[in-house]
């Protein structure tokens, strides 16, 4: 059963998704409402959801306000809202779907089927590395990737860069070949030996042994061996340059 918690500044938008949810969505169990950030921050760090239902207009405060209070988001954000226009903001905050109100029963299993699929990979994937075992304390050895087709192992050595999309993340490999794998890029930046692999951008993480040129400029790019042109952000570049910087 995956623990839901609603947020909206409405009693009756909370209670009306909560029918639904107990109606046509079993999988599920609402542990908590709030109808304002704070509240709503405090019920998440108390029940550790799965999955947020989030409101994204609250009075005077913002939805994406609550977000960004959390340097790792552990849980899937479903935003609901009556307005199109956040729809590019949410997808940039990793956001799993975005439901227009009033909420359909059709478009809400679609997102609940979603969301515990996501949930169900991610939960696979850390078993299996546990299982098999595929980092010693060194960093060494092949990492289990959780791709949309099963899994696969691969050795950190073959990947030159990863880059986010959305909730999912594409892997890069010194073949040429590419993968895309079921988890937001802050989770592979966890998962990725620190001691050669560089989170350059929101959106970028790099294998410092492929870099082969830094350009400056406010935050400035790298070039990797295969031509891949890389930003780096300005709040990154300070940090980039002391690592490359460091003696081997």
């Amino acid at each position: 059963m995956k623990k839901v918690i609603i947020l909206d500044d409405k009693a009756t938008n909370i209670n009306t998704l909560k029918a639904l949810l107990e109606g046509f969505c079993p999988g599920v169990s609402v542990a908590a409402t709030a109808t304002d950030i704070e509240t709503g921050y405090q019920c998440i760090q108390q029940h550790r959801p799965d999955i947020v239902f989030l409101d994204i207009e609250l009075n005077h405060e913002n939805g994406f306000d609550l977000i960004h209070r959390f340097s790792h988001v552990f849980f899937e954000i479903i935003f609901t809202t009556a307005y199109q226009q956040y729809a590019v903001e949410a997808f940039r905050v990793q956001a799993l779907d975005y439901l227009l109100k009033p909420i359909g029963i059709d478009a809400l299993q679609a997102s609940i089927a979603k969301a515990e699929q996501k949930i169900a990979l991610k939960q696979a994937n850390q078993q299996l590395l546990k299982l098999l075992g595929t980092r010693d304390k060194n960093d060494s050895g092949k990492i289990a990737l959780a791709t949309l087709e099963g899994y696969k192992l691969v050795d950190p050595k073959d990947i030159v860069y990863c880059e986010a999309s959305g909730s999912y993340t594409y892997f890069f490999f010194t073949n040429g070949k590419k993968e895309i794998l079921s988890i937001r890029i802050g989770e592979c930046e966890r998962l990725l030996p620190q001691s050669s692999f560089f989170r350059v951008h929101h959106s970028y993480i790099v294998n410092l042994s492929y870099v082969e040129k830094y350009i400056k400029g406010r935050g400035g790019y790298l070039m990797l061996h295969n031509g891949i042109q890389v930003d780096v952000s300005v709040s990154r570049k300070e940090a980039f340059l002391k690592t490359i910087s460091k003696p081997a």
